[in-house]
């Protein structure tokens, strides 16, 4: 059986290449569609960056198997514990779509093309879904587990992080539209 302090080291590398590499990947789809254009070259750098961000997840995903299964009781009555479990898999869900909806139009699309700014609205939200939460990971993780909130409440508090990062991407993007924002 591996230590259980081997797999929290591996655990925290698989969160930093995990988050580091959202992060990364979220500020250059930013960049790049900033001039409303994504080049072949730049989905090629994307792709290369959401390969690490998969191999981030995975290795968290495997580490956290094996530090749960050290002590189930503990962490199935763990709140924390529980709410990161919900979070992680939205940002499988959320890279899921970013993999196989986004990526696979951003090469295609004309983003003068008021008809596909549907897909620039679900990028951005991404975007936002994402880094709310891997940072909502991160801090829980480094919380301690007697965190005084229920489950409902501590889901309520990152859904109420989630919305108003969503909200925020949205506006920036209608102002970048509009040419309001020069970021």
């Amino acid at each position: 059986m591996i230590s259980y302090q081997l797999l929290i080291i591996l655990h925290l590398i698989g969160l930093a290449i995990g988050m580091g590499a959202a992060t990364v990947a979220d500020i250059m789809v930013f960049r790049f569609l900033k001039d409303f254009h994504v080049s072949r070259w730049e989905t090629k750098v994307l792709k290369t960056v959401s390969i690490m961000i998969w191999v981030g997840l995975a290795i968290l995903i495997l580490s956290g198997i094996g530090i749960y299964l050290q002590n189930t009781v503990r962490y199935n009555f763990t709140v924390k514990f529980l709410v990161k479990m919900v979070i992680v898999g939205i940002i499988i869900l959320n890279g899921i779509l970013l993999n196989l909806y986004i990526t696979p139009r951003l090469v295609k699309l004309d983003f003068a093309d008021h008809q596909l700014s549907f897909v620039k609205r679900i990028t951005f939200a991404s975007g936002a879904i994402s880094m709310t939460s891997w940072y909502t990971v991160l801090i829980l993780g480094a919380l301690r587990n007697d965190v005084p909130l229920t489950f409902m409440q501590l889901l309520a508090v990152y859904l109420f992080l989630l919305s108003g990062a969503i909200a925020a991407s949205q506006l920036a993007l209608y102002l970048m539209d509009r040419k309001i924002l020069h970021l």
